[in-house]
C-alpha cells in the first residue's frame, strides 16, 4: 500500500510540475465542459481521455473503449479482480453511461457501486451531467449530483455550468455551485464568475472571478483572478499570470503574481520560462521564485525533454538549484520507449537518491497491444527496495471495440481545400450525403465512390472501410479556374494532437487571411480572418476526433488534418 501511495504522489507532483499552466482551485480549465476544476473521470467528453488519444493516435476515433478491467496484486499464479469500468457511446463517439463496479469477495460476480450519465442535444452539446450511487441495501440507483449546461443560441460553449446535490433518501436537488461564462467572437472565455448556493437566502451569491485577455493571435496574455468580500461588496485580487510570446508565437515566460493588500499592489512570486528547439518542440524550462528581501529572481528548479527522431517525448529530466553550492543538482527523470508505430511501450520514473548518490526506481509502466489493437495492457511495477527489482503491482486491461456499423466520413472539397455543398456522392449504386454514413465493414473487396458537384469535374475512387482507414478526402477540381494549383508546403500546425488549443504558423512573411476548422462531418467549427502569421485555436471543449483545417493565406490554400484528444 505504501509503495503505490509513493508511486501516486510521484506521478502527481510531476503532473503538477510539468503542467504549464498555472491554475487555481477554482478554474482548472478556460473553455468547454472542463471549466470547473472537477476530478478526471467527470469531465463529460474527456472521461476516456487516455484511451480516445490512443484511437486517435491510429486515426480510429470510433474504436471505442468498452470496458476497463483493474486486477489487482496480479500475479502470473493468482489474480485479483478488483474494479471494472463499462462505456456506452452514441454515433457522435460521445459517452452516454459510464457504470463502475467492483469485483465480490468470490471474484465471481461485479457489483454495481457508481454510474455517469451524460446527456447531448441535437447540436452535439451536452446538457447535463448526473452522478448516480447503488445502494447495496435497497438494490437501487440513488442520484447525487448533477451538473446541467446552458448556452446561448447554438453557441458551442457553456454561458453557465450549475452544480446541485442530493442526500441519501432525499429527492430534493440542493445548489452546489455554479459558473458563468463570457466569450469574445473568437469563442474564448474572457471572464469566468462563480458563486455558490446560500440556503439561508435561498439564491446564488458571487464568490470569485476571473478575467482574461487575448492578443491578436487568439493567445492568452493574462489571466487576473478575484474574491468577492461578501460584506463590504467589494472584489479583492487574489493572483495573476502574465503570458509572453516570442516572435515565433511560442510561449517564452510566464509571471505570476499576487495581490498584497498591505501595499495595495500586484507582487511577482514565480515566472517561468520556457525554451524549444529549432523545429519548434519545447525543449525544457525554468522556474524562477522571486526574493523579495534582496528584489532579485533566484533559481528554484528547471525541466529538460529530450525527443527522438519522430518527435517521440522520451525523457523528462528535473533538476533543483542548490543555493548553498550555486548549482543544479539532480531531482526526478522519467524515460518513455516507443514502438515504430509511435505507440508508447515503457515509461519509467526515477528520484535521485543523494546519499546513495545514484537513481531509485520509483514505478514503470508497460504498454502492450494485441495485433489488431482493439487490446492495451498496462502493466503497473514498484521498485521494491529489499529485493532490488521491479515487483508488479497490478494490471489495466483497456477493450476496444468497433460498432457493426463503421462511420465513413466524406469530405468533398475543392483544391483550394473548401468544402463543397452542393455534391451528389453515389456509394454502389446509391445516392448518399457527404459527411458522415454508416456502413458494415466489407471482409473482402471495396466501396465503390462517385462524386458529382455542378461546375467541377466528376471523380471515383475504390476504398476499403476498416477501422483504420474511416475518413475519405476527395478533391474535386473546378472546371472555372484555369490558373495553376496555389500549394503552401510551410504550414506549421502544433501541437497534433491538439488537447487545449492548437498553433498555425506560417513564415513571418505569409498572411492567413481566412482560418476555418470543420468537423469530419463537414460542420464549420471555427472562422477567422486574422491577418496574421501565427493563430491559436482553443479545442479543448471540441469532442476527441478528426478535423479538417483549411488556411487561405497570401501565399496560396491548403488543407490540414488535425487530431484532437484530451489528457
Amino acid at each position: 500500500m505504501q509503495k503505490n501511495l509513493l508511486c501516486f504522489l510521484f506521478k502527481l507532483s510531476i503532473l503538477l510540475i510539468t503542467t504549464n499552466v498555472v491554475t487555481d482551485d477554482l478554474f482548472a480549465h478556460q473553455n468547454g465542459i472542463t471549466s470547473f476544476s472537477l476530478p478526471a473521470e467527470e469531465q463529460g467528453q474527456s472521461i476516456i481521455s487516455q484511451q480516445q488519444l490512443f484511437s486517435s493516435i491510429h486515426n480510429t476515433p470510433f474504436s471505442l473503449t468498452d470496458s476497463i478491467l483493474i486486477f489487482n496484486n496480479y500475479t502470473s499464479s493468482d489474480s485479483l479482480k478488483y474494479k471494472k469500468t463499462s462505456y456506452k457511446y452514441n454515433l457522435n463517439n460521445n459517452v452516454l453511461e459510464i457504470v463502475f463496479q467492483k469485483a465480490g469477495e468470490d471474484d465471481s460476480k461485479w457489483y454495481d457501486y457508481k454510474s455517469y450519465i451524460y446527456t447531448f442535444d441535437e447540436l452535439k452539446r451536452q446538457t447535463q451531467f448526473l452522478k448516480r450511487e447503488f445502494d447495496l441495501n435497497n438494490l437501487k440507483w440513488e442520484n447525487r449530483e448533477k451538473r446541467e449546461f446552458k448556452y446561448v443560441g447554438d453557441g458551442r460553449h457553456p454561458s453557465e455550468i450549475a452544480d446541485y446535490t442530493q442526500s441519501s433518501g432525499s429527492e430534493t436537488w440542493k445548489g452546489n455551485w455554479r459558473i458563468n461564462h463570457q466569450y469574445d467572437s473568437h469563442g474564448n472565455v474572457t471572464k469566468s464568475e462563480q458563486f455558490k448556493w446560500d440556503s439561508n437566502v435561498n439564491q446564488w451569491l458571487i464568490t470569485t472571478r476571473k478575467d482574461i485577455t487575448y492578443n491578436n493571435a487568439n493567445q492568452i496574455i493574462s489571466k487576473t483572478s478575484y474574491y468577492k468580500n461578501l460584506t463590504e461588496e467589494v472584489w479583492i485580487g487574489n493572483n495573476r499570470i502574465i503570458y509572453i510570446y516570442n516572435d515565433k508565437s511560442q510561449l517564452e515566460s510566464e509571471l505570476s503574481m499576487f495581490w498584497d493588500a498591505v501595499e495595495g499592489k500586484w507582487v511577482s512570486s514565480l515566472k517561468k520560462e520556457f525554451y524549444y528547439t529549432i523545429n519548434g518542440r519545447q525543449s525544457g524550462w525554468e522556474a524562477l521564485r522571486w526574493d523579495r528581501d534582496f528584489d532579485i529572481w533566484i533559481n528554484w528548479w528547471k525541466v529538460e525533454n529530450e525527443y527522438d527522431a519522430r518527435g517521440n517525448l522520451i525523457g523528462l529530466f528535473n533538476y533543483n538549484w542548490n543555493q548553498s553550492l550555486s548549482q543544479w543538482i539532480d531531482g526526478w527523470q522519467i524515460t518513455n520507449h516507443f514502438d515504430p508505430d509511435n505507440n508508447e511501450q515503457e515509461e519509467t520514473g526515477f528520484i535521485w537518491n543523494s546519499e546513495k548518490e545514484d537513481w531509485e526506481g520509483i514505478y514503470r509502466l508497460f504498454h502492450q497491444y494485441n495485433d489488431e489493437y482493439s487490446i492495451k495492457t498496462i502493466s503497473d511495477f514498484s521498485w521494491d527496495h529489499e529485493s532490488e527489482q521491479w515487483v508488479l503491482n497490478q494490471k489495466r486491461f483497456h477493450y476496444l471495440s468497433v460498432p457493426e456499423l463503421l462511420p465513413l466520413t466524406l469530405n468533398i472539397i475543392n483544391q483550394n481545400g473548401q468544402i463543397i455543398n452542393n455534391a451528389t456522392v453515389s456509394i454502389d449504386g446509391h445516392l448518399h450525403e457527404s459527411g458522415i454514413n454508416h456502413f458494415p465493414a466489407k471482409a473482402q473487396g471495396q466501396y465503390s465512390i462517385t462524386v458529382n458537384a455542378m461546375g467541377h469535374e466528376s471523380a471515383s475512387i475504390d476504398h476499403n472501410l476498416d477501422p483504420f482507414n474511416t475518413i475519405v478526402d476527395i478533391v474535386l477540381k473546378d472546371l472555372s479556374l484555369n490558373q495553376r494549383d496555389l500549394v503552401i508546403n510551410d504550414l506549421y500546425v502544433y501541437p497534433n494532437p491538439a488537447y487545449n488549443a492548437v498553433h498555425i504558423k506560417m513564415p513571418d512573411d505569409i498572411i492567413i487571411n481566412q482560418l476555418s476548422l470543420y468537423s469530419s462531418s463537414g460542420q464549420l467549427i471555427y472562422s477567422d480572418k486574422p491577418a496574421h502569421s501565427a493563430v491559436r485555436i482553443s479545442v479543448s471543449d471540441l469532442p476527441s476526433g478528426l478535423y479538417l483545417l483549411h488556411a487561405e493565406t497570401s501565399a496560396g490554400f491548403k488543407v490540414a488534418k488535425i487530431i484532437v484528444g484530451h489528457r
